[in-house]
Parts: C-alpha cells; sequence; structure tokens
C-alpha cells in the first residue's frame, strides 16, 4: 500500500508538472464473476487520447480489510471517441490494455505469483466543472485477460472472458 501511494504522489507531481493535465482517484468493483474491489490513479493530458492509471486490487470486495493490496495492474486506454456532447459533459469509447501482477503476500515467502495482460474495450462518460479544472467520470470496461500463475511450484495458465471493471472517480485538472 506504501508503494501505492509513493507512485501515486509522482504522478500528482507530473500531473502538474504538464500543461493541462489531470490527476486523479477512482475506485470500482469488478462486474464479472469472481468480484474484487479496486482503487486506482490516473493520469490524462489534454492533448493526448491516451489515460494512464494504476490500480491496487484487494480480494474482498467490501473493503473489509484493507492490510495489503494483492494485486496491481497497469492500464493504458485510448479514447478513440471522446465527444462533447455539452458543455459540462463528455462520453468517450475506449480500448486499451492492461498488464497484472499477483502475489500472495500473506504467505510470506513470495513464491506464488500471476501475471497476465489483457485487451479492454469500454464507454464512459465525463461531468467537468469549474471551468474543465474537476471532473467526475464513470466507465465500465470488457478486460479478458491471459496469464501465468505459479502456485506451489507449479506453473499454470489463467485467463478470464468475464472481467468487467466498473469504476467512478474524479481527476484535477491544472
Amino acid at each position: 500500500m506504501k508503494r501505492f501511494f509513493v507512485v501515486s504522489f509522482f504522478l500528482l507531481a507530473s500531473a502538474l508538472a504538464f500543461p493541462r493535465a489531470g490527476f486523479g482517484v477512482h475506485g470500482g468493483f469488478d462486474c464479472g464473476r469472481d468480484s474484487d474491489s479496486f482503487v486506482s490513479a490516473s493520469f490524462r493530458r489534454d492533448t493526448s487520447p491516451w489515460v494512464f492509471s494504476l490500480d491496487a486490487h484487494f480480494s474482498n470486495p467490501l473493503f473489509s480489510d484493507l492490510k495489503f493490496a494483492d494485486t496491481f495492474t497497469f492500464v493504458a486506454d485510448d479514447y478513440f471517441v471522446n465527444e462533447r456532447v455539452s458543455e459540462h459533459m463528455d462520453v468517450y469509447v475506449l480500448w486499451g490494455s492492461s498488464v497484472g501482477f499477483y502475489s500472495d503476500f500473506s504467505a510470506g515467502s513470495g513464491r506464488d505469483f500471476s501475471v497476465g495482460t489483457g485487451s479492454r474495450f469500454g464507454v464512459g462518460f465525463d461531468f467537468f466543472f469549474l471551468n474543465r479544472h474537476l471532473e467526475f467520470f464513470s466507465q465500465a470496461v470488457w478486460n479478458p485477460y491471459l496469464g501465468v500463475k505459479r502456485e506451489d511450484g507449479d506453473f499454470n495458465f489463467l485467463g478470464k472472458i468475464d472481467n468487467f471493471p466498473c469504476s467512478v472517480g474524479f481527476r484535477v485538472w491544472n
């Protein structure tokens, strides 16, 4: 968790160094079969269609025990359709990719892990306030993935087709 906040701090500092950049946080859950919850730090520039985020996933969907995150995912999304429908609202369609890493920190040995990558396809909308300096957004994404898992010394392939992360959040723009 400490690493998540350190990375978030550096993303915030980067956002302030770029003209018209937004930094924010969002949270959500997977609407698929095996639901987990997540919090994310995101970075977006006004001149680029790409949005980057670092997600920390928690196995408990109700956030009842936040001692550690067990999965970290880096996400890069391209808002290839990003249309302003009113003065304060944009809608977007995205595609992107994700790379995730899981380690069983509770075991102490660090020998059980998995690594996976996936494609992302989704839709969302943004609401802007305060002269487009404050953004609230929501999105739903289909994110199937494939990977490799090492558990008890054995390697296995893993995959999930019904992975639908849904999130809400905000960004502050300079």
